[in-house]
């Protein structure tokens, strides 16, 4: 009498091998944010005018411009370094993942590229959304009034370079089929990640006070750090939330069949 054996049943399943785990994007969205924070921490401003006021007096009008050409410079430096260090670790992470120096030699070079100008991109949509004409818009006498304008301006922004990121981070891990998913899914963690941000400060904030959290970019590092920490973190793990691959089901081997009496 034969036994019959079988190597699963007919709902068994097997990951896909292209599928990179929250955990290891996670690490490597923070690595991307950390680079950033220690560049901008060491280097930051990157352009500066050289122009000082004596106490008591005004700028003029011609000082006033030069002062907002270098916020802009700043800003758009800023943002466009964060984006191109965030693509380049999620490219560098694809690339370890499907151990490919194809990855490694082009995905992340234009990765970072592609971030990069998404980055600029976003930085100009949070400085135009911070002009005095947009949060005059915005009335003041409301409490909550200046959170809002802090949760639209990051959300703006972080979304902007999600959405470039996730592309990026699908044509490096060769999930082509999947570049809509992990857009949307990285530019949904950025949106996410702005009131993720303000829980952050505000929890920090019991513990040790932070200054300049209601700005665009944080003026301390400390702040900074959490800032880049929070973004980089969620757009990393949206990238590959939403991306993804459904479980490929695994045929039940064939059971030997009894031989047939004579």
């Amino acid at each position: 009498m034969c036994s019959m054996h079988s190597q699963g049943g007919a709902n068994s399943t097997a990951a896909s091998p292209d599928r990179i785990g929250p955990v290891k994007l996670a690490v490597a969205g923070l690595a991307g944010g950390l680079a950033t924070w220690a560049v901008v921490a060491t280097w930051h401003p990157f352009y500066f005018s050289g122009l000082s006021f004596a106490p008591g007096v005004a700028p003029s009008q011609e000082q006033l411009a030069i002062l907002n050409r270098q916020t802009w410079i700043n800003t758009l430096s800023v943002f466009a370094l964060f984006g191109a260090s965030l693509s380049a670790a999620l490219g560098i992470a694809a690339a370890l993942h499907r151990r490919s120096m194809r990855t490694a030699a082009i995905g992340v070079p234009l990765g970072a590229v592609w971030g990069g100008a998404a980055g600029a991109l976003g930085g100009w949509c949070g400085q135009r959304l911070s002009d005095p004409s947009f949060v005059e818009l915005v009335d003041r006498s409301r409490p909550e009034a200046e959170l809002a304008t802090a949760l639209i301006v990051h959300a703006t922004c972080w979304g902007v370079i999600g959405l470039a990121v996730g592309l990026g981070f699908a044509l490096a891990a060769r999930s082509g089929r999947d570049w809509l998913h992990a857009s949307l899914g990285a530019a949904l963690g950025g949106i996410l990640a702005a009131p993720c941000y303000q829980v952050v400060v505000l929890l920090v904030c019991l513990i040790s006070p932070m200054g300049g959290t209601d700005t665009l970019i944080p003026e301390g590092n400390e702040s900074r750090l959490f800032w880049f920490a929070t973004a980089a973190v969620a757009i990393a793990v949206g990238a590959g939330g939403l991306s993804r691959r459904k479980e490929k089901p695994v045929a039940p081997a064939s059971a030997p069949q009894p031989a047939n009496p004579s």
